[in-house]
């Protein structure tokens, strides 16, 4: 970027230095008064283009950053929904895990009633007791994470609905942003 304002500045130094000379010229006759004049036109047509061009490249260099710090932030934002989705993911198979679990230590608990009132000894009868107590203690436990994990899904989908709307607006920002550089290249190429 300073090299070219350096060619600029020496570019237009040079011309200035070379109008000067003209000017002197254009003085010692009245016919190189009128070229004198079309120098200064020339002059000031190019100060403008290396104005439009100076504005093109700080536009340019301002939508390119806009679209570095976009992206970045997008690449975030995607890892962010791709945690989520995880989350969601991983929540889902404990619940099925947890639904298939539930009849088949209501089953177990079932099965060691049964055996319970066929017990032959007291001592029998009590780790059937404790079986039974432990089952059914596995299976309140069950039925408590099944019960926490119902109340978190529906937050953690309100979570990605939010991120995944985010991760939308940071796509359609940068879009918006590759239009504006096709746009400015376009015009770019239709100026002579």
């Amino acid at each position: 970027m300073r090299s070219k304002r350096f060619l600029a500045s020496a570019f237009i130094t040079l011309v200035l230095c070379g109008i000067g000379e003209a000017n002197s010229f254009a003085q010692t006759s009245s016919g190189e008064t009128s070229t004198g004049q079309s120098d200064s036109q020339t002059i000031k047509a190019l100060l403008d283009e290396v104005r439009q061009l100076r504005l093109v490249l700080q536009r340019n260099s301002l939508a390119t950053y806009r679209a570095q710090v976009t992206l970045e932030r997008l690449k975030f934002q995607q890892a962010r929904v791709d945690q989520l989705f995880k989350e969601q993911a991983d929540l889902q198979n404990r619940i099925k895990e947890v639904e298939r679990n539930l009849p088949m230590l209501s089953n177990q608990a079932g099965e060691l009633e049964k055996l319970l009132a066929v017990a032959a000894t007291p001592t029998e009868r009590n780790e059937r007791e404790m079986m039974i107590r432990a089952i059914k203690g596995e299976l309140e436990n069950e039925k408590q994470r099944l019960q926490d994990w119902r109340e978190r899904e529906p937050q953690i989908a309100a979570r990605l609905q939010t991120e995944q709307a985010k991760l939308a607006e940071l796509n359609d920002n940068l879009d918006k942003l590759e239009r504006e550089l096709e746009s400015a290249a376009a015009d770019k190429s239709k100026r002579p």
